[in-house]
């Protein structure tokens, strides 16, 4: 047996993983995506795969360029594909032989953002290029804050107009070819709107879509949701056969407006497109408040606004169980739901009873299903990275179910809200890649839930990872690594994004530093009071539940209270800030996007409703509470060594944050680095710099907490 190794922070962070997967009508085929780092190009690509049943075989489609948006079209395959140059943008490419060469089918200068597509009928989403171009000609490069029109328009075709276009240009020359009209139709300008498309799907005659008023985010809860009728076929045929110099109006559609709910969004629609999914926020709109998902005929859209939030509520599903919402798609059956739960998630399918679905060790990451109930999913457990696998529909609708009383016993967290009549099945399924074999001989540590309470009773959970030779008698040097959100949580998983992107914690647990991932108070998982224990306690609670960690595994015996760090992204950059600020435990901490005034990110980040929803006003209003939960608000009791990374383009947590907190530290004389991204936007989004904030992060804990020296160089 070939001895284990400890993996490098090149090694882990450039981990291949399946990303998105779509199953075709008949259960037969797979596509998936899998992501890997090209260091060279500084770049992540996604390689397109098929696992094909019949041969029991995966089958890799594409070598070079990123597939993206993978989707099934009676068993032809359409997807998004970069190609290689650094031009290139994204367009729809069409595989009509599954293994043969895909057929380019766009060619948008601005490359496409979106697409769907049934029984051959396309829809896609660019940015209007010859718009932008004439405005910033004649305006110049400005943006009218908060008040700019969308220059996205979407586009109407078919796959046979398109490929009938693409044969009459390859057979004459391109003088010729340019006096032909592209057979798209502008669908924005026959409607004659302005709002932001959110989500948009084809329906027998048209579309059915959401809105909400312009790009900018501040706009998110103001949202509608319209049916359009028309003849695309005829309209099309009109457009293409007008005179070159001709104006093209179409007058006969009719735009209908629904009297949807504040806030909700079609978010999906049966495969024969009778019934579509909304998901909407029954109680309010708060960023906090757990949406709820709901299945309603189209016939029933048309309804006045009280008897159709009467339908609404009446089929709004996961209103019986207080959970968050992950995935959803409508089946035959009703509709197959993940949602998140505890440390991890489960699947189920929710009819006139609920069917929760047991995959003993395993967890599902993603899913994605057809009609008929044949399900591809992503699955998970703590000794292993995400695979694929199949269920088909015969095998979990024809297994013996389980009364869930008789299950709960082994369901940790079954105490926190019960849920209603509701069985388990355990289906066989079938593991299909093997993406952990490139893992096989590393030392990753282990990864457990953990359970603790909170100086105020409230029971919190986290991830523990523990070195593979862990000994309860030694006392170990422990950091946090706080999730962003903070409606998300942190999984139990073996190799997650966070690990592989921002924070070595591999190679932390193979130097003897335990890390936990605390879902602290606000974090999914848990039910709607969980996510809402904040306001003016923010901050403060956080601390609380991540002391009591430490307090907790101090009892245990194995921890240094000596030595502990924390380090967290956006709102865990908030709460690594805040612990630095407020709190003498900590040695060390790193502050990756994290506010540090919630004035200063009220005035300047692109969603400053967030802060009104968990801080009970603008800054104006609550001035208190804006000065109360700020890391600011006792930077003149701060000592605890700081780093700070941020990016430089990031418009949720704006880089004025970091220069603040960082100017504030050393202004005090406390150790403090801060390091800006450039180009980079919220997220750190380049192979490349994901690799030197790993570096940073490990020399700086490896510094404080293992007493190495600190480097921030580091060589492949």
């Amino acid at each position: 047996m070939s001895e284990m190794i400890k993996p490098s922070i090149e090694q882990t962070a450039g981990v291949p993983f399946i990303n998105s997967i779509s199953i075709n009508d008949n259960g037969k085929l797979i596509a998936y995506t899998i992501t890997e780092q090209n260091i060279r190009e500084n770049k992540k690509i996604n390689l397109l795969y098929i696992y094909d049943s019949d041969k029991d075989k995966n089958i890799q489609l594409s070598t070079t360029g990123s597939v993206s948006n993978i989707q099934w079209d009676n068993d032809k395959l359409y997807l998004l594909r970069t190609e290689k140059s650094s031009e290139s943008k994204p367009q729809i490419f069409y595989h009509p032989n599954i293994y043969g060469e895909g057929i380019q089918l766009t060619s948008e200068k601005s490359g496409v953002n979106s697409f769907t597509v049934k029984n051959g009928v396309l829809i896609f989403q660019t940015v209007d290029s010859k718009l932008v171009e004439n405005t910033e000609e004649k305006y110049g490069q400005i943006i009218h804050e908060e008040e700019e029109n969308s220059k996205n328009i979407y586009l109407y075709t078919s796959t046979d107009r398109i490929l009938e276009y693409l044969n009459n240009i390859n057979r004459i020359s391109k003088t010729a070819g340019d006096k032909l009209t592209r057979p798209y139709l502008n669908i924005s300008s026959i409607m004659e709107m302005n709002e932001t498309v959110q989500s948009y799907f084809i329906i027998e005659k048209g579309m059915i879509f959401t809105t909400r008023t312009r790009d900018d985010l501040i706009y998110l809860k103001n949202t509608s949701s319209y049916i359009f009728e028309i003849d695309m076929e005829n309209a099309l045929d009109a457009y293409i056969n007008k005179k070159l110099d001709e104006d093209f109006k179409w007058e006969e559609f009719r735009l209908i407006k629904l009297d949807m709910p504040e806030g909700a969004t079609i978010n999906g629609i049966s495969s024969d497109m009778s019934e579509v999914l909304v998901s909407f926020k029954i109680r309010d709109q708060k960023f906090y408040t757990q949406h709820d998902n709901s299945v309603i005929s189209i016939d029933k859209l048309s309804l006045v606004r009280a008897q159709l939030m009467k339908e609404l509520m009446k089929n709004a599903y996961t209103r019986k169980l207080d959970i968050s919402p992950a995935g959803s798609k409508i089946i035959r059956d009703g509709v197959l739901q993940m949602y998140y739960w505890g440390t991890g998630a489960k699947l189920g399918v929710f009819s006139n009873e609920f069917k929760l679905f047991n995959f003993g060790e395993y967890m599902p990451i993603s899913f994605d299903a057809n009609e008929q109930g044949d399900i591809a999913v992503l699955l998970s457990k703590n000794d292993r990275l995400p695979e694929l696998a199949l269920i088909t529909s015969d095998e979990w609708r024809n297994k013996p179910p389980v009364r869930y009383r008789d299950f709960e016993k082994d369901d940790k967290l079954a105490n926190y809200h019960p849920l209603p009549q509701r069985i388990v099945i355990s289906p066989e399924y079938s593991i299909l890649t093997n993406i952990s074999k490139s893992i096989d001989k590393w030392k990753l540590g282990s990864v457990e839930t953990i359970t603790w309470k909170a100086s105020d009773g409230l029971e919190i959970e986290g991830v523990l990872r523990k070195p593979v030779d862990f000994d309860s008698n030694k006392k170990y040097p422990l950091v946090f690594v706080v999730h962003g959100g903070p409606t998300w949580l942190s999984r139990e998983i073996l190799l997650d994004h966070q690990d592989r992107s921002y924070y070595p914690t591999i190679q932390f647990v193979n130097n003897d530093i335990l890390v936990v991932y605390p879902n602290y108070r606000g974090s999914m998982g848990r039910g709607q009071r969980f996510m809402e224990i904040y306001g003016e306690n923010m901050g403060f609670g956080e601390q609380d539940d991540i002391e009591s960690c430490i307090k907790y595994l101090s009892k245990l015996g194995f921890v240094d209270e000596s030595k502990i760090g924390s380090m967290g992204w956006s709102q865990g950059g908030y709460i690594s800030a805040f612990l630095s600020t407020h709190s003498g435990k900590f040695v060390a901490t790193s502050v990756g996007a994290g506010i540090s005034d919630w004035k200063t990110y009220y005035i300047s980040n692109d969603i400053r409703q967030w802060t009104t929803d968990y801080l009970g006003g603008t800054p104006y209003e609550k001035p208190e509470y804006y000065k109360k939960t700020a890391p600011m608000n006792r930077i003149e009791e701060a000592s605890t060594p700081t780093l700070i990374q941020h990016g430089e383009n990031d418009q949720r947590v704006p880089i004025a944050n970091a220069k603040e907190l960082y100017r504030a530290l050393k202004e005090r004389g406390i150790p403090t680095h801060l390091f800006i991204y450039k180009g980079m936007p919220h997220g750190i989004t380049r192979p490349v710099e994901n690799l030197s904030v790993l570096h940073q992060n490990f020399t700086w804990f490896m510094h404080h907490l293992n007493g190495i020296e600190l480097n921030f160089e580091w060589n492949e």
